[in-house]
């Protein structure tokens, strides 16, 4: 009883408080009409990106580009702690990463495979070898055709790498290492220094040694990337860079494939030579940029770059899907030496017609790309199959027509066809070669410290094995 009535007095009191709650909460609604409005501002707590270039050579909004562009910071990159292009492309949308022969970049972009895609400052870099990210202070990653912007290629997209530039009011000291569980190590440097105030110098550079998992795999990576940042007057401003790359790594084209799955068992064991499964790039790279205000409106910008490669790379590989007991191998290797000429300049009016703003760019582009390349196959002996324990058959290098050659290069060439002895020592595993040249597969485990083919010797006749 004394419950029922506590319950009444308390709704019959709370009924009066609405009725007295309603009209107040309509005069704040109606004073609320005639007060200003409050606009709260926020940026995202990231790697926030607003504005780039590339995509359409201006300095245009990332939400006015009409096209996909995923931009990579250098904040982001240091927090993943990735140092190659290869590893910073793994976690962009729409890029499936290649093998790349084990010896350079290779990406398929919205569904296009390409070696060549790549650009850095905006300039192509079309060489085939593994990008370092040492001196890079972001990635872009275009997606959809560029031929308008970019030119030749670009048809599924382009991976624009933008350099670090000298900083004309602080002084940078840093250095960075690292070492993993597999032997392989890694020291770079990012030094940048004002000269006064109108002119800067920013020096990067890195060493990395290579090691992983894989038997016999070693190699080092060598970078050096000095800039100089000059301003000419108020309104001009000039940035000279120049790169210099050097790679040597074994080049290894990992397990072959059983019944379509990767052959189990052998995650370490290497599937070729040491002593031919070589790749090496030398690069000399040289840029300039020139930049000019002519007003608040009109900008006007020049750049030019001259790149300088030499590449060599050697493979034996398994050319097909292995049998239960059976792995085939193929060999060639090739040589290119390219020079790239490139020249670039843009003319950009900004305007406006009323509320509506405009940009106006006027540009040009021409390059002038040379050439030497040479491929020879690896032939081995007319013997289609050996027995074990007997040695791999005599092989011979055989070239195949270059696209250019010299009367020198073609003597050398024809050198390394004569037939070039090897020897090799028997593994367990692997007890004989076929088929031109290849081995079986046995249950048994592999000893620590096992051998493969010796590196071939020099021939009389001027013969040699790739460096």
């Amino acid at each position: 009883m004394n419950t029922a009535v506590r319950l009444a007095l308390l709704a019959s009191a709370a009924i009066p408080a609405f009725a007295v709650a309603a009209p107040a909460q309509a005069e704040l609604a109606a004073e609320a009409v005639d007060a200003p409005a409050i606009i709260v501002y926020g940026r995202p707590d990231g790697y926030d990106i607003e504005k780039t270039r590339s995509a359409t050579k201006t300095e245009t909004p990332l939400i006015d580009v009409p096209q996909t562009v995923t931009v990579l910071s250098r904040e982001q990159l240091d927090d993943q702690g990735v140092e190659s292009l290869n590893d910073a492309l793994r976690y962009v949308p729409g890029v499936v990463l290649g093998q790349g022969e084990g010896h350079r970049d290779q990406i398929t972009l919205r569904g296009q495979s390409t070696t060549a895609d790549f650009f850095l400052d905006g300039l192509r870099d079309d060489a085939q070898y593994y990008r370092s990210l040492y001196n890079i202070d972001r990635i872009e990653v275009l997606k959809g055709a560029n031929a308008l912007i970019f030119g030749r290629g670009g048809g599924g997209g382009v991976i624009n790498r933008v350099s670090k530039a000298p900083e004309y009011d602080q002084a940078r000291t840093d250095f960075v290492g690292g070492l993993d569980s597999f032997g392989g190590w890694s020291i770079a440097t990012d030094l940048d220094q004002p000269l006064g105030e109108a002119m800067a110098v920013r020096l990067n550079a890195t060493y990395e040694e290579l090691a992983n998992h894989r038997d016999f795999y070693d190699g080092h990576f060598v970078g050096l990337a000095p800039t100089l940042g000059w301003k000419l007057g108020e309104a001009t401003r000039m940035v000279l860079a120049y790169e210099y790359v050097e790679d040597r790594r074994v080049t290894d084209r990992g397990v072959p494939s059983v019944g379509g799955k990767p052959l189990t068992g052998y995650d370490e064991v290497f599937f070729g030579d040491p002593a031919i499964n070589r790749a090496s790039v030398t690069a000399h790279i040289a840029r300039a940029r020139l930049d000019h205000d002519f007003s608040d409106n009109l900008t006007a910008n020049f750049s030019a770059q001259f790149a300088d490669y030499d590449k060599y790379y050697g493979n034996l590989y398994p050319r097909a899907a292995a049998t239960a007991s059976t792995v085939e191998f193929e060999g060639y290797e090739n040589f290119t030496k390219r020079q790239n000429w490139s020249a670039q300049g843009n003319l950009v009016w900004k305007g406006e017609t009323g509320d509506i703003g405009h940009q106006l760019l006027v540009g040009f582009e021409a390059s002038d790309q040379d050439t030497d390349d040479s491929r020879a196959v690896s032939i081995f002996g007319p013997a289609r199959t050996t027995a074990s324990p007997y040695p791999l058959p005599a092989q011979s290098w055989c070239p195949v027509q270059p696209l250019r050659r010299s009367a020198a290069q073609a003597n050398q060439t024809s050198a390394r066809c004569l037939p070039i002895s090897r020897t090799r020592s028997t593994w367990a595993k692997w007890s004989s070669w076929c088929s031109g040249c290849a081995m079986t597969i046995s249950g048994s485990p592999r000893p620590t410290g096992s051998t493969v083919l010796a590196r071939p010797a020099a021939t009389a006749s001027g013969a040699r094995a790739p460096a």
